[in-house]
């Protein structure tokens, strides 16, 4: 009972905090979100000691595995750092209690392994997106995620009464996997929510850019692939996730730079949750947890940046590490934790991926030039934002709440490196 409990608490908490921040008034709304997510985290810490260790199946079909006991804290945490580090204007946004409701169905589909489930939330975090970008007047987005909706649909429509993706046909199984990564903005590259970036930098766009339960129709659907298919599409993300690291280096602006470094780790992403290899879960999910955070952590930084100083032409050296050592250390500790340095949980699922992948020799040396091109365009950005002549203005703290809400991040990133069997799915994928 206790630990039934624990998972709808879990799955319960983000949306009430959503509506609390509703009704709140402006200046309260970020705290309606912090106390709920910040006891949503309790509860599964609560959960995960009374799991007790092997998956435990309930009267409503609620399941703590070792995936959801990897993920569900990642997408938690992410959503407190971004909450913290919003601005007051996004703290007054009630598009956030969208975000929050969607998170919520997230976790109800991460506890289950009904299709039918967790197609009905990536449709409904599609509208979300639609709703948001449509009104911004990114309308060639709109149509990209359009696109995603109407593969979710096809999807559900060729289900033929399937209870568990096991029972998936090779057609419905292909539809999922494209609409899974459609939605985390590979293909194509500069399409879909990612493009966004290029003409600004908020929380909003940076949920939106971040690897969603999106990962999860990959992870389910993906393993029900047929191995020519499978084949196809790993052909494919070997191709886009360097050349997404490559146009990462390859831009002026910080958003653009960051986005195609998103790009660059999703195909990763994708990369190991479709991989036909014995440990494809979890390679797939730990590299989903690693980047969901360290790129929360690293798009954080840059939009506080931003907020700061406005946004730098990365063509020049702009000389900010003395009036932000604090941010200066983030970024670069996010980046390289991205990028999958020794330490840093994403090392350990890249080991996790080339380790058990089948992707023969050509495939695991793509996935090592993308590694040191995303680690490159990661140190370059660092560079040209933090180095050079320094300016000769007030140093520019960060606030108490931003600073917590990095370090605890950051803590659960190089924690998750430095002692690997933390993470479940190492000892249960």
């Amino acid at each position: 009972m206790t630990l039934l409990l624990s998972i709808l608490a879990v799955i319960a908490l983000p949306s009430i905090g959503g509506l609390v921040s509703w009704f709140a008034p402006g200046p309260e709304r970020r705290w309606a979100e912090v106390v709920p997510l910040t006891l949503a985290l309790l509860a599964l810490l609560v959960g995960t000691l009374v799991h007790g260790g092997e998956a435990q199946d309930n009267a409503l079909g609620l399941t703590l595995d070792p995936l959801s006991l990897t993920i569900a804290p990642a997408l938690l945490l992410a959503r407190l750092l971004l909450v913290l580090a919003s601005g007051r204007r996004d703290s007054a946004s009630r598009l956030r209690a969208g975000f929050d409701l969607i998170l919520s169905l997230e976790l109800f589909a991460l506890f289950t392994h009904s299709p039918l489930l967790l197609i009905g939330a990536e449709f409904l975090s599609a509208a979300l997106l639609i709703s948001q970008v449509w009104r911004g007047g990114l309308r060639t987005q709109a149509l990209y995620l359009g696109a995603q909706m109407a593969l979710l649909i096809a999807g559900a429509l060729t289900l033929n009464g399937a209870q568990s993706f096991a029972e998936l046909s090779e057609t419905t199984s292909l539809i999922l996997v494209l609409a899974g990564l459609l939605r985390i903005g590979v293909f194509p590259m500069t399409s879909g929510i990612l493009s966004s970036l290029s003409r600004k930098l908020d929380t909003t766009s940076l949920a939106a850019a971040l690897p969603s339960a999106g990962v999860l129709l990959l992870l389910r659907a993906g393993a029900t692939l047929s191995a020519q298919s499978s084949e196809l599409l790993q052909y494919l993300l070997l191709v886009a996730a360097p050349a997404a690291a490559a146009l990462s280096i390859a831009q002026r602006r910080l958003p653009r730079s960051f986005a195609y470094l998103m790009a660059s780790a999703s195909a990763l992403i994708a990369l190991g949750s479709i991989d036909v290899g014995p440990a494809h879960v979890a390679s797939g999910g730990l590299l989903w947890a690693g980047t969901l955070l360290a790129g929360a952590g690293l798009g954080v930084v840059a939009y506080l940046v931003t907020v700061r100083v406005g946004e730098k032409d990365l063509g020049k050296h702009s000389g900010l590490r003395g009036q932000m050592p604090f941010f200066s250390l983030m970024f670069l500790l996010f980046g390289v934790a991205i990028a999958g340095v020794p330490g840093t949980q994403g090392f350990v699922a890249e080991e996790v991926l080339l380790n058990s992948s089948s992707l023969g020799t050509d495939g695991v040396g793509l996935i090592a030039m993308t590694i040191a091109l995303m680690g490159f365009s990661v140190i370059r950005m660092h560079f040209r934002l933090f180095y050079g002549a320094p300016l000769a203005t007030a140093p520019l703290p960060a606030k108490g709440r931003e600073r917590i809400g990095l370090l605890l991040v950051a803590l659960v990133v190089f924690l998750g490196g430095v002692l690997p069997g933390l993470r479940p799915l190492l000892s249960g994928g």
